[in-house]
């Protein structure tokens, strides 16, 4: 929380709300279609967003560059690691 209240922008009571708002909506929207999404994506978009829309200046653009690079890192290599267990249970129960 503390990376997405005070790392990527600085909130404010009001920022928080908007940001929530925008947030529900998000959500709400892409469960109406039936889109998988990450509650945490959605939440630091909207903290983003309201910063640029209050003061694009006020953004830490590295740690937003950080969040990035950590969400392009974690997805390839959860799916590898996903695919390696799935591997190794099937040989495990296949043996059995």
């Amino acid at each position: 929380m503390k990376t997405i209240g005070r790392g990527i922008y600085n909130i404010h009571p009001i920022h928080s709300l908007s940001s929530q708002l925008s947030s529900v909506g998000s959500i709400f929207a892409a469960n109406l279609i039936g889109a998988p999404v990450s509650t945490t994506h959605v939440v630091v978009g909207s903290v983003m967003g309201v910063g640029v829309a209050d003061e694009y200046r006020m953004v830490h653009w590295e740690a937003v560059k950080d969040i990035i690079v950590s969400w392009l890192i974690t997805i390839p290599l959860s799916a590898v690691v996903s695919a390696i267990i799935y591997i190794v249970f099937s040989f495990i129960l296949k043996v059995i």
